[in-house]
């Protein structure tokens, strides 16, 4: 018996969430970065990400990750979707 296959992994992809969250007026460069990245990733067809693909992707440490994705959230610009998943919000859901 083969063992099981995982579901392939999502390539951050520079389209039109990509673009419009680099558009966006943000304070703090880290802040823009992680956004710009979850948009990138959905592009990829992830519809969530997890804080280790950020902390991979960005090189920094998962709970610095962590502090400013919840930041974000509490912002209303970014969603969480399960206990350890994100995604950018719909247009109805942007505070």
């Amino acid at each position: 018996m083969s063992a099981p296959t995982r579901p392939a992994k999502s390539a951050p992809v520079a389209g039109p969430r990509f673009r419009d969250e680099a558009r966006r007026a943000e304070e703090g460069a880290k802040r823009r970065r992680i956004r710009v990245l979850v948009g990138a990733y959905m592009d990829g067809g992830a519809e969530s990400v997890t804080i280790g693909q950020l902390a991979e992707r960005l090189d920094w440490a998962s709970q610095k990750v962590l502090v400013l994705v919840r930041r974000l959230e509490a912002d209303g610009l970014l969603v969480r979707v399960s206990k350890r998943r994100w995604r950018l919000p719909d247009d109805e859901e942007r505070s």
